[in-house]
């Protein structure tokens, strides 16, 4: 259920872009396709042998393909304008059918936008069923119409895959002009160029490389349908056949000798002429480009890599978690430590303050029983008593 179903929300100017820039890649091609032709005629004048009908038929081939890539290009550019104008005259359809539920309560609600009406009699309730059902049949026509312009595009992509397996086969597989006037290998060529897609990567096919003085720049196509098509790299582009600089390329080609333009030899007989590189002793084979994702493709990596986001993001939050319970486990530990060493400093406080207070007592008890019960001195008295000779005489002489 889109947020405000009376609004598409689309923007067509990329679309428009993306249209003006097929028409020009068009008719681009279709210049190229007559330069061709040109310097195929002036290569081929008075050229009777063998060999002018298989390089005739080889032009035959290239033209062909670049025709079907002239009208890929317009059918693309045509289904572009065609998606533009349909996004357009549905939202004015739906501008028009807002008309009717605009004056029901309502209102605008979260960073959506999303649409809630507040009808209040049974009235604006009408309404806003009879207008839902009409928006409904609104967009159930332009995703119909969406639906068709995308199956073309999607035929118009695998066509122009097949057209540019075409021409890297009539080309040798190889891009004409990549290597620069330095490296020209045959009487037909073009200038370096720079063939710049920007938004290669939302294509279907990669980039190609540069094939012309061109610049490219494709949109990404959003909202056509679930498997939409993708924009195009321009890759037919590659059988331009560098027409734009035969002219000067052929000024410095040899003339026609003996019926034969040695260039157009050397280009089909392989073997060197007049100092020029033949056409098929060119750089070795590139390889082929590869086919980028898909959309939808892309949309289920970008969901699987957002559901690992998702889980990586609850496997951090239960680590937190875990980290956030032992940090408290050790918080209460410390605590019940220090509780512990706390409790026990006491004890020995209050032990050393009882065997204080226990000394003094025995102390003073021993002092008082000391002066009432300690024994008393005997009392010595001293008596002199006269000598046993005394009384006769017989003291000393």
């Amino acid at each position: 259920m889109p947020a405000n179903p009376w609004e598409l929300r689309a923007d067509v100017r990329p679309l428009e872009a993306a249209a003006e820039r097929w028409s020009e890649l068009g008719a681009l091609m279709a210049r190229r396709g007559d330069d061709l032709v040109e310097a195929a005629r002036r290569a081929t004048e008075g050229w009777d042998a063998a060999a002018a009908e298989s390089f005739a038929e080889h032009r035959r081939e290239v033209l062909a393909n670049l025709d079907r890539f002239t009208s890929l290009a317009a059918q693309i550019s045509s289904s572009l304008r065609a998606v533009s104008a349909v996004f357009t005259s549905s939202q004015k359809e739906l501008d028009q059918a807002w008309t009717t539920v605009a004056m029901v309560p309502h209102e605008k609600v979260g960073e959506s936008r999303h649409l809630v009406f507040r009808p209040s009699e049974d009235d604006d309730r009408s309404k806003v069923a009879r207008g839902q059902a009409e928006t409904e049949e609104i967009r159930r026509r332009l995703t119909l119409a969406l639906d068709q312009e995308s199956a073309r595009l999607r035929s118009a992509r695998a066509e122009l895959v097949t057209v540019r397996t075409e021409l890297m086969t009539l080309t040798s597989g190889r891009f004409p002009g990549i290597l620069g006037p330095a490296h020209e290998v045959s009487g037909v060529g073009s200038g370096p160029g720079s063939t710049s897609v920007r938004g290669a990567s939302q294509a279907g096919v990669s980039a190609l490389p540069p094939i012309a003085p061109l610049s490219v720049s494709m949109p990404d196509l959003t909202g056509i349908s679930s498997s939409g098509p993708s924009p195009y790299a321009p890759a037919a582009a590659a059988a331009a056949l560098r027409g734009a600089a035969a002219k000067r390329a052929s000024q410095t080609t040899a003339p026609p000798i003996g019926g034969m333009g040695a260039g157009a030899v050397a280009a089909r007989a392989g073997a060197m002429s007049r100092g020029m590189a033949s056409g098929r002793s060119g750089p070795s084979r590139m390889p082929t480009p590869r086919l980028e994702r898909t959309s939808s493709e892309e949309s289920a990596a970008r969901a699987a890599r957002d559901k690992e986001a998702v889980k990586e993001a609850a496997r951090e939050a239960k680590r937190a978690a875990l980290e956030e319970k032992r940090a408290e486990r050790a918080a209460r530990k410390a605590e019940r430590e220090a509780e512990r060493e706390k409790a026990q400093h006491h004890d020995e406080v209050e032990l050393d303050t009882e065997l204080l207070d226990t000394g003094d007592d025995v102390a003073g008890t021993d002092h008082v029983d000391g002066a009432d019960l300690a024994p008393r001195r005997p009392v010595i008295e001293v008596v002199h008593e006269p000598a046993p000779d005394a009384d006769h005489g017989g003291g000393r002489r």
